[in-house]
């Protein structure tokens, strides 16, 4: 899978440490969009080591919305 996009599905902080997991583990995902997902800190870092284990990553899409 190339590309991805899982946004506003309400993962929440367990499904973060799960998204890390994926982006580490698919050496061919290019576009990944995990915005609107309720991620915390932990969640940002858990990621962020995993996007340092694959190369073949070039968009992350990690965007809070906010509706008025």
């Amino acid at each position: 899978m190339k590309r991805c996009n899982l946004e506003m599905n309400g993962f929440g902080p367990d499904g973060g440490q799960i998204l890390a997991e994926c982006v580490k583990q698919n050496a061919a995902l290019e576009e990944f969009n995990i915005s609107s997902n309720r991620l915390n800190t932990p969640n940002a870092f858990a990621i962020a080591q995993a996007i340092l284990a694959n190369d073949s990553l070039q968009v992350l899409r990690v965007v809070k919305y906010r509706f008025i």
